[in-house]
């Protein structure tokens, strides 16, 4: 399973350095990979909470604020470019 992602991370580097003429050419493979952590910790949080691992839920939570702190500084505001 971590072959096939691995595979299709390379593929789409590679379309997205030939085929877009953009500054910033991996940025949004970075924002893919951001967004995929981002979201898991909008779905574990409330797990946590409902099984009371609070120390989880507190280690998910700062996971939650520095993914989305990078969201925001990498996709959010470029998006006007």
């Amino acid at each position: 399973m971590i072959t096939l992602g691995l595979i299709a991370m390379g593929v789409m580097a590679v379309i997205l350095l030939v085929m877009f003429p953009v500054r910033w050419r991996l940025l949004p493979l970075m924002s893919v990979l951001v967004g995929i952590v981002w979201q898991m910790t909008l779905v574990v949080m409330p797990v946590y909470l409902l099984i009371k691992e609070m120390t989880d839920l507190a280690i998910c939570f700062v996971v939650y604020l520095v993914t989305t702190w990078l969201l925001k500084k990498f996709w959010y505001d470029r998006l006007e470019e």
